[in-house]
């Protein structure tokens, strides 16, 4: 029984070969499989180095240094407040006390409300700006891909190997910038 086994194991394995190479084989063809181009784009670095994502980091740094400076000015009027309620405490009646204390909590609030408000903003303009960018960048690629007759690009995280005369980065990157209407603001 045990020969049968073994016999019977190469057999399948033999067919299993055989059946393996003819589809290999006959899957595509030799002229079709030299034919057949590939390419990788490194992303971030297309991303990074395009005028587009630089003109979104501009926006994007002025419109933090603006909130910053709101906020700057709101905690520094929370820090005089704070200091008035500890100075002159001893000074102002438990009503007047009260009164400023309750002032204080309120623009505290306020300024916390503030901060969350700015931060959103900032993430919905970074969301925006992402995603038009990104599109912008499939789009580059899928031309490219067309114009030069790839069958498939990868994105270099998924290339465990590439010569650089398939890597078609700054082509991509360059196509990127020529997109003028990713360089507006909406």
């Amino acid at each position: 029984m045990s020969r049968f086994t073994v016999r019977h194991s190469f057999s399948v394995l033999g067919i299993i070969a055989l059946a393996t190479g003819s589809l290999f084989s006959g899957a595509v063809p030799s002229a079709q499989a030299a034919e057949a181009r590939f390419a990788y784009v490194d992303t971030p670095k297309a991303i990074a180095n395009s005028e587009p994502a630089k003109r979104a980091r501009e926006i994007l740094q002025r419109m933090l240094e603006e909130k910053q400076r709101t906020l700057t000015y709101r905690e520094d009027e929370l820090k005089r407040m704070r200091d008035d309620l500890e100075n002159k405490k001893s000074l102002m009646s438990p009503e007047a006390q009260t009164d400023l204390a309750e002032k204080f909590r309120s623009k505290s609030l306020e300024f916390q409300r503030l901060l969350e408000d700015n931060q959103r903003v900032l993430d919905k303009e970074n969301a925006m700006w992402t995603q038009k960018i990104t599109r912008g960048l499939h789009k580059a690629i899928e031309e490219i891909g067309k114009e030069k007759g790839f069958g498939i690009i990868f994105g270099k995280g998924q290339v465990l190997y590439n010569s650089s005369s398939v890597d078609i980065t700054d082509q991509v990157t360059e196509r990127l910038n020529s997109q003028r209407d990713l360089l507006s603001g909406r």
